[in-house]
C-alpha cells in the first residue's frame, strides 16, 4: 500500500488520473497496462465540478494488470479537504493475485 499527496484546486481530469496511475502503476510493475478506468461522483455535490461536468471529479478508480504475473493493481485516487483551506490528491495502491483460467 502506498500513498502520495498533490495539490489541486477542484478535481482532475480523466488524463490527469491515468498519468497518476500510470506513474503509481509502473513502481509496481514497468509492464503494467491500463485495464479499466472509472470516476465516482455524488450527484448532490457542491461545487460541481465533482459531478463531471467540467470533465473533473473528486474520486478515480483504476486497474492495472500484467498477464503474465497474473496480478491486478487496484488504485483509487480521491480529492481530499486536508484542513479548511489546503486540499490535495491522495492515492492508495494495492496489489491483488488475479487467477486466470
Amino acid at each position: 500500500m502506498s500513498k502520495a499527496t498533490a495539490s489541486t484546486s477542484s478535481g482532475i481530469t480523466l488524463v490527469d488520473a491515468f498519468q497518476i496511475g500510470l506513474t503509481e502503476s509502473r513502481k509496481w510493475d514497468a509492464q503494467a497496462n491500463l485495464i479499466s478506468i472509472t470516476s465516482v461522483g455524488d450527484t448532490s455535490s457542491t461545487p460541481p465540478s465533482t459531478l463531471g461536468i467540467d470533465g473533473k471529479r473528486e474520486v478515480w478508480n483504476l486497474l492495472f494488470g500484467n498477464g503474465q504475473r497474473n496480478q491486478i493493481l487496484i488504485i483509487n485516487i480521491e480529492l481530499i479537504e486536508l484542513t479548511g483551506h489546503v486540499s490535495g490528491i491522495a492515492v492508495a495502491s494495492a496489489a491483488v493475485f488475479y487467477l486466470f483460467n
